[in-house]
């Protein structure tokens, strides 16, 4: 499942000179390698995209706009009933196993209270919202 429209989008939807930070023949998926002319560094849109098409390729079961809303593992039956939301729906699942991927600290971003912050007249926006450094040409700023 996938809160995201299509395959990739998470990636596709990061600030816009987003590269792979590790080399790419770290992250080969299974039955299709990158191909051999692939930059050591990719483009998150790269990535992206290459996603997308080995979901299709794979024939992989993919829910794209769903979200996890709950997932309790029962000790006793050594099962998962994972809760999602399809279509504004409550829909259950029993999967043998589950893998969370949440892109770090479950995706939320969290802004630290700073003292006088509502005094300051400048811009103040969390790096997650973060696309591009068009606009800030020129400005000063602190990070």
């Amino acid at each position: 499942i996938d809160q995201h429209e299509r395959p990739g989008d998470a990636w596709r939807k990061r600030y816009k000179s987003l590269y792979l930070h590790d080399p790419v023949w770290f992250d080969h998926l299974p039955y299709i390698p990158f191909p051999d002319h692939w930059p050591v560094f990719a483009h998150k849109d790269k990535i992206a995209d290459w996603l997308e098409m080995y979901t299709k390729v794979m024939e992989l079961n993919f829910w794209s706009s769903t979200i996890c809303r709950r997932a309790e593992y029962d000790e006793a039956s050594q099962s998962w009933s994972v809760t999602v939301e399809r279509a504004g729906e409550p829909v259950i699942l029993r999967p043998k196993q589950l893998v969370l991927a949440t892109g770090g600290a479950l995706s939320s971003p969290r802004t630290p209270t700073i003292s006088g912050a509502e005094n300051f007249a400048g811009v103040q926006h969390h790096s997650s919202h973060f696309y591009s450094g068009e606009g800030w040409t020129g400005k000063h700023c602190i990070v």
